[in-house]
């Protein structure tokens, strides 16, 4: 399954709220409202780019809350101009600096579009360039053999690198 998949893009899975949360206080295990008297559970809900408490306004998707300011791109600290960002491991990403960070080819470099993209090995590559690293042949039956993270057709190939 492609990692990217995992990753969550706002045009299809995330709700950007803009929240009131003055006064509210939330657990530190999933960010859920905590009403009880018990102080020693609460804490202020902190801002996920620059770790400062958030009073106000905040922006909510799932992994977190951020100062409006502070929700911008985690590469280039520019705002979505088009209000398209990319999630992942809890940083958000303009979709071109998700693509040029996390979606690129491990056999050719190029950007890899979603519909064209295999992981294997842990690494993105486009369908045509994973092929064996030696003989360059597609791979029969989706079988092959992995060395040094590079993908090979035969323990033959495999050892020639």
């Amino acid at each position: 399954e492609n990692d990217n998949e995992n990753d969550k893009n706002n045009e299809n899975d995330n709700e950007i709220e803009n929240e009131n949360i003055e006064n509210q206080h939330f657990d530190d295990e999933n960010n859920q409202s905590n009403n009880d008297n018990n102080e020693t559970n609460k804490q202020l809900v902190v801002c996920r780019a620059c770790d400062q408490n958030i009073r106000g306004k905040a922006v909510k998707i799932d992994q977190g809350f951020w100062h409006p300011e502070c929700f911008v791109c985690y590469h280039c600290q520019l705002p979505f101009a088009d209000g398209a960002f990319i999630e992942k491991d809890g940083y958000v990403y303009c979709v071109e600096h998700y693509k040029t960070l996390f979606s690129t080819c491990a056999a050719c470099g190029q950007i890899v579009d979603d519909d064209q993209a295999l992981e294997v090995f842990g690494k993105i590559w486009h369908e045509n360039c994973f092929v064996c690293t030696i003989c360059k042949n597609q791979f029969k039956g989706g079988r092959c053999i992995q060395k040094g993270g590079k993908p090979f057709c035969s323990r033959e190939c495999a050892a020639k690198m």
